[in-house]
């Protein structure tokens, strides 16, 4: 069944309450920030485990041996990577067929024409801000026949709610503590339909632009700092110790262009629970852009200064 709302994160929250879902979900520590929060307004509690040094992802032998102290699990495709985990999700399956297995795809390039999403429940994809095709507003998803869906009418909505949860997100992360959850109504009742042929006409865009993008990185930019070609999909990433990160970040900002970091482990802003393997990739990587919005120069200019520190 082919699903589509506003934002990717209202289809999950549908999905949660039209399955009126009872018991904890598997989270990946390193999740962005509206995922436990989505299933906290749901009313799904949730744990978190860490990730895997091959893929980045959840790490999957801590899940097939949790499998059946659980009632699903959110599978987080890291930086957008494209690797074949149907044996996990299978291996899941065998072992307990009534598992949920949510596939969210949010950073990897939008697939609008998928036929079958075998042993998965529910397969997200993401059209929104800072996604890979960015559209500003949208979400589709792909969910399996055995499970309901409505769109649920949310009783209230704030604009500003959500940048007051990232808000208290960095005053968390800045006083090393978990952070203080209040109703933040997020979610509003908007109507969308998704445009097949804009969004292949952006993917086609999207795909030439990032890999001219990313082959200025790739040649201008110390092999050594280069994460594996699987992990350049969504932003093209370096990995550099923490201190030279900070430089970085700052002098590109002052030089007017732009990068990122990875999410802080959300494990411990939620529930104080320490996942080195996740606070490892916030420390140590940058996100590069290369994006439509980010040209050539900026791309050349941002190596240019990285350069300087490595």
């Amino acid at each position: 069944m082919f699903v589509q709302e506003y934002r990717a994160s209202k289809i999950l929250y549908n999905f949660l309450v039209s399955n009126n879902i009872k018991g904890k979900f598997i989270l990946p520590a390193n999740v962005c920030g509206i995922i436990p929060l989505t299933f906290y307004y749901a009313g799904v509690d949730f744990d978190f485990f860490d990730i895997q040094n091959d893929n980045l992802c959840v790490d999957q032998n801590r899940v097939l041996i949790n499998v059946n102290n659980y009632v699903g699990l959110l599978f987080v495709r890291t930086y957008g990577i494209e690797d074949d985990f149907d044996m996990f999700f299978n291996n899941i399956k065998r072992i307990n067929p009534n598992f949920i297995i949510i596939d969210d795809c949010c950073l990897c390039m939008p697939n609008i024409n998928i036929r079958s999403t075998n042993n998965v429940d529910l397969k997200l994809y993401s059209l929104g801000y800072a996604k890979q095709v960015d559209l500003k507003i949208g979400g589709f998803g792909f969910m399996a026949s055995t499970y309901k869906y409505k769109d649920i009418i949310v009783d209230k909505y704030d604009p500003t709610h959500y940048d007051i949860y990232e808000s208290e997100l960095k005053k968390a992360i800045n006083s090393n503590n978990i952070i203080q959850v209040n109703d933040f109504y997020f979610l509003e009742n908007k109507r969308f339909k998704i445009n097949k042929h804009l969004v292949e006409e952006n993917i086609k865009l999207s795909k030439k632009h990032k890999d001219e993008i990313n082959s200025i990185y790739r040649n201008d930019l110390p092999q050594s700092i280069q994460m594996e070609d699987k992990f350049q999909n969504w932003r093209f990433n370096i990995l550099v110790d923490p201190d030279i990160k900070t430089k970085i970040i700052n002098k590109l900002f002052d030089n007017k262009l732009f990068a990122s970091t990875h999410y802080y482990p959300l494990s411990y802003l939620w529930k104080k629970q320490e996942m080195p393997k996740s606070l490892f990739l916030y420390n140590k990587v940058i996100n590069l852009f290369n994006d439509l919005y980010y040209t050539e120069e900026q791309a050349k200019y941002s190596c240019k200064i990285i350069r300087k520190y490595i």
